[in-house]
């Protein structure tokens, strides 16, 4: 478990009055970027005063990283509520796991964060890295654990699960996430995630399911 956010001593400060501080700071740091967004235009936004701030936090760069962590564990997925009971269940929650990445890929604030990130590396090194260890990182095992449950039930091939579920996840993401971060393209619809998403199923169950069932969702010719 990491911890980079300084410890807080006294009472637990009110989290709504904290959020609100968390959404004004991560608005004017996706529009204007983290230096040219002053505590006093974040308190402005946020409609309290730089002293609530600094009772919240103690610099700008503690409130990048709050709010960099909070933006990261929007992107953890969790396992599926109920195990699989058969490969047909496997295939379908499968399939839900990568839209449900999908509608988190094609958000904007998402993306906005990954810019974000990407102009403060000079500046803050540790602070993609950390954004990827508290979300992606942890989706990716998730999913790993995941197929892990699909190996020991055989159905998929003996594999190492690490690297099956990021070969999904790059099969899942395509080129369309690049370009949507360099404004080429809008984000996917509804049509679109299922799509891409039972597209990446069936490649993943050709390659190394035991069994040609067919995937959820696919359409049969």
């Amino acid at each position: 478990m990491f911890e980079f956010l300084p410890k807080k001593r006294g009472r637990p400060k009110n989290q709504a009055l904290r959020d609100a501080i968390l959404d004004a700071a991560k608005s004017l740091f996706f529009a204007n970027g983290v230096f040219a967004s002053s505590m006093d235009a974040i308190a402005e936004r946020a409609g309290v005063s730089n002293r609530t701030i600094y009772s919240h936090f103690a610099s700008k760069e503690d409130l990048l990283w709050a709010v960099v962590q909070r933006e990261g564990e929007r992107f953890r997925l969790g396992a599926p509520s109920s195990q699989p009971a058969n490969e047909n269940e496997f295939w379908e929650q499968l399939a839900e796991f990568g839209r449900s990445l999908l509608r988190l890929l094609s958000d904007a604030d998402i993306n906005a964060l990954g810019k974000l990130l990407l102009c403060e590396s000079q500046h803050h090194p540790k602070l993609a890295q950390q954004f990827y260890s508290w979300g992606p990182l942890q989706t990716r095992n998730t999913l790993a654990r995941f197929l892990d449950h699909g190996i020991e039930h055989g159905w998929l091939t003996e594999v190492d699960s690490q690297s099956l579920a990021s070969q999904l996840i790059g099969i899942w993401q395509a080129e369309w996430h690049l370009e949507q971060q360099l404004g080429l393209r809008k984000p996917l619809t509804t049509r679109q995630i299922h799509s891409y998403a039972t597209h990446g199923v069936a490649l993943l169950q050709r390659a190394y399911g035991k069994k040609k069932t067919n995937v959820v969702g696919a359409k049969k010719k």
